[in-house]
């Protein structure tokens, strides 16, 4: 690596950095050379944080949850400097979204029914329909 190199490395974590609550020298793993953060990059004993996600900063393996809830692996491809793919990313599992749903007294009987041990999406549903039939029935 050249120097010119590293230190445009170092200026792009310090933008990367501009609107966190992450200091730019927090966004380097390895051993850091006495002499300069600079002189360490283009020894190769520390690498750059990639991005920035709910401040703390991702480097090459780490593990992520990207928008759509998908566990992932930073890799070499997700090295985006201009893009904000990582705005929508979280470290920690997503929540499951729920609907809410009205159903019959009957209907949810018969569901119960049917599906009460089934490990399925409607095994769910049916251990939901017991829990609020008992709900109603203790009113």
């Amino acid at each position: 690596m050249k120097n010119y190199e590293a230190y445009e490395i170092i200026a792009r974590v310090m933008r990367m950095c501009d609107e966190t609550n992450v200091s730019w020298l927090d966004c380097f793993r390895g051993k850091r050379q006495k002499v300069s953060t600079c002189d360490s990059l283009m020894g190769g004993s520390i690498v750059a944080a990639i991005a920035i996600i709910e401040d703390k900063p991702v480097f090459i393996g780490d593990r992520y949850y990207d928008r759509k809830g998908n566990k992932q692996v930073a890799t070499t491809h997700d090295i985006q400097w201009s893009s904000d793919w990582w705005k929508d990313c979280s470290w920690n599992t997503p929540k499951p979204k729920t609907v809410p749903v009205e159903i019959l007294v009957e209907d949810a009987e018969w569901v119960v029914k049917m599906y009460h041990s089934s490990y399925s999406a409607l095994g769910t549903i049916a251990r939901t329909c017991r829990k609020a039939l008992e709900d109603i029935r203790h009113e």
